[in-house]
């Protein structure tokens, strides 16, 4: 592999991937734990708001952290959720958590877009995506591959949301 390009993680192919069956191969998206790192908690308006950090997918043994606001009605149980995906350019945002948590949901809305210009905290993809930031092929050894690829990072961030939202107390 080339500098600052992570290989594949033992028993993972460098082979192109062919079909969506290769491409979500071997996933679970409630397999692994999320390691969630909670940044900060606070109420507001009937609204309980957390921002943090957790594992999203792995790829090729390289972490993603993806950045989240959660939220939900203060009170309440065995709440239905929603999961807040954003339009381009967009990032987590907490007045969508806030718009469903006031309509009695339980919320996470997740960054997918990662270090644009003027974001202090962002989805983290690490070396997952660093072949196609660079301009060159995205995957081991230079072989083009699925997983590599931003758009791949961005919909298994999705996936893990929500488990994240499936997990919420």
């Amino acid at each position: 592999g080339l500098p600052g390009r992570a290989e594949p993680a033992a028993g993972e192919s460098s082979a192109p991937i062919k079909t969506v069956a290769e491409m979500v191969a071997g996933s679970d998206w409630e397999r692994d734990p999320l390691e969630i790192e909670l940044l900060r908690a606070w109420d507001e308006d009937g609204v309980h708001f957390e921002e943090l950090f957790f594992t999203g997918p792995i790829t090729h043994g390289v972490k993603t952290r993806v950045h989240a606001f959660r939220g939900s009605p203060v009170s309440g149980s065995m709440l239905p959720g929603m999961l807040h995906a954003h339009g381009g350019g967009g990032s987590a945002s907490v007045e969508a958590v806030k718009f469903w948590a006031e309509r009695g949901y339980v919320c996470v809305s997740f960054d997918y877009q990662g270090p644009l210009p003027g974001r202090t905290r962002f989805t983290d993809f690490g070396a997952a995506i660093l072949g196609q930031r660079e301009g060159r092929p995205a995957g081991p050894g230079d072989v083009p591959n699925a997983r590599w690829n931003f758009w791949y990072g961005a919909t298994a961030a999705g996936c893990r949301s929500v488990t994240l939202l499936a997990q919420d107390p």
